[in-house]
């Protein structure tokens, strides 16, 4: 749970606080879980030039930070740039959507390294995903292979990458398989 700029780890029997990480995960669609390996991805964006934005992976038994996935050319930039992440959990595959350039990347979860990047064509495909203040998490769909982004806004293969549908609302916020 967030609150107060701590990530709070909870026991689902007990419902006690077992520890307090001060993580700043501002929004939804910044972190994904993975269950199965015990990890958390949490997009860090950067904040001053020459930096690299990147996703944090976390080990969630201890909460010590495992790695850092870094963005392909993002320290490059001058502007804070907004990354959101989604995680298949069946291919342990990592997705971040990063707003420069409108990129998707395809992350290996074993190894962390980039499998494949693709730049979905046009800007306004993802309007309201990540370009507004209306922040929307992204959601993968593992049956379909499919990554909802923005909830929904742009549906994208989780293979090729390759925008396939849209829908009409934008508040998918979970699968049940």
């Amino acid at each position: 749970v967030l609150f107060r700029s701590c990530l709070h780890v909870f026991d689902g029997v007990t419902n006690s606080i077992l520890r307090r990480l001060p993580l700043v995960i501002p929004d939804r669609g910044e972190f994904a879980l993975d269950p199965r390996r015990n990890r958390m991805y949490i997009a860090s964006p950067a904040f001053y030039p020459g930096e690299y934005d990147c996703i944090e992976v976390y080990e969630t038994n201890t909460w010590t930070m495992q790695t850092e996935i870094l963005i392909p050319e993002s320290s490059t930039l001058e502007y804070v740039q907004h990354l959101r992440v989604a995680v298949d959990t069946e291919l342990n595959r990592i997705y971040a959507e990063w707003s420069f350039n409108h990129e998707i990347f395809l992350f290996d979860g074993t190894t962390h390294t980039l499998f494949k990047a693709r730049n979905l064509a046009s800007p306004f495909v993802i309007i309201g995903t990540m370009l507004t203040d209306e922040v929307a998490m992204h959601v993968f769909n593992p049956p379909m292979d499919r990554v909802y982004l923005g909830g929904g806004k742009t549906i994208i293969d989780g293979t090729t990458l390759e925008a396939v549908s849209s829908l009409d609302f934008d508040f998918v916020t979970a699968f049940n398989p």
